[in-house]
C-alpha cells in the first residue's frame, strides 16, 4: 500500500500535492499542521495525528467531519511526523512519500532523517520530498534512474562507508570512503539514463536537487517514478 504523509513544514505546492496524490493514488495522513494544507487543497486525507494548536475553528471542525482524529498533547516524546508515519505503518504502508517533512525547522528535518533510518528497519520504502529536493537513505547498492532533478549528492549516514562506488555521473568514483557531509560528493549530475551506485556496508544518504521546482522539468521524463 502507498502511504502520503503531509506535515506540518514548509507546505508542498498545490501541483505538488496534487501530482503525488494522482501517481500514488495513496491512503493520506495528515501531520498536525500538515491537516490546514489538505483542508485548503480539497483533497479528502483519513487519518490526523498531532494537538492542533495551530489550526481555528473552523478548521478543526473540519478536521473531526473527515477524518479519525487522534489528539496528542503538545509535551511528548515523539513528533507528530513520527505519530502520522506509525499510523501508516500500520495500516501496512509499504511505501510512504513525507511531504511538509522540510522547512524552517532544522531539527523536525534531522528528524525526518532519522524517520527514513526507521523506516528501512521497518522494510518500508519511505521518500522525503518537496518542491526542490528528493531524499532517499539507501543501505544497499542501486541504479538509480535520471529524473527531473539536476543534481545527485551523497553522505554517509553515521559511520564512513567504504568502497563507495558512483558511475554513470559526471564525476565518477570508485572505492571511495564516503564520509559524512564531505563536499566532494555534493552537486553531481547525470551522464546516463541510469546512476550506478554501489557499496557494501552502512547507510547512504541520497539527495535530488534542483534550484527550481522540479515539477517544471517533468514532462521530460514522464515515466520517473518516486
Amino acid at each position: 500500500m502507498n502511504a502520503l504523509i503531509v506535515a506540518g513544514g514548509t507546505p508542498p505546492s498545490g501541483a505538488l500535492l496534487q501530482e503525488v496524490v494522482r501517481r500514488k493514488k495513496p491512503f493520506i495522513l495528515a501531520a498536525d499542521r500538515g491537516a490546514k494544507v489538505l483542508l485548503d487543497q480539497g483533497i479528502a486525507f483519513e487519518v490526523a495525528v498531532g494537538d492542533f494548536d495551530s489550526l481555528d475553528e473552523d478548521s478543526q471542525g473540519a478536521l473531526r467531519d473527515r477524518a479519525k482524529v487522534t489528539i496528542y498533547p503538545r509535551a511528548k516524546d515523539f513528533t507528530d511526523t513520527f505519530a502520522a508515519y506509525r499510523a501508516a505503518r500500520e495500516q501496512g504502508a509499504k511505501q510512504i512519500v513525507l511531504l511538509g517533512g522540510t522547512g524552517s525547522r532544522i531539527d523536525h528535518l534531522l528528524a525526518n532523517i532519522g524517520l527514513l533510518q526507521q523506516a528501512l528497519a521497518d522494510s518500508i520504502r519511505m521518500t522525503l520530498l518537496d518542491d526542490h529536493n528528493q531524499i532517499n537513505l539507501l543501505n544497499q547498492s542501486q541504479e538509480i534512474p535520471k529524473g527531473p532533478f539536476p543534481y545527485l549528492s551523497f553522505s554517509a549516514l553515521g559511520q564512513t562507508v567504504p568502497h563507495f562506488s558512483l558511475q554513470g555521473v559526471r564525476y565518477p568514483l570508485t572505492d571511495h570512503s564516503l564520509r559524512f557531509g564531505s563536499g566532494l560528493t555534493v552537486s553531481n549530475e547525470f551522464q546516463a539514463p541510469f546512476a550506478s551506485v554501489r557499496f557494501k556496508e552502512g547507510l547512504v544518504l541520497m539527495l535530488q536537487t534542483s534550484d527550481e521546482p522540479f515539477l517544471e522539468a517533468l514532462p521530460q521524463v514522464p515515466d520517473w517514478s518516486f
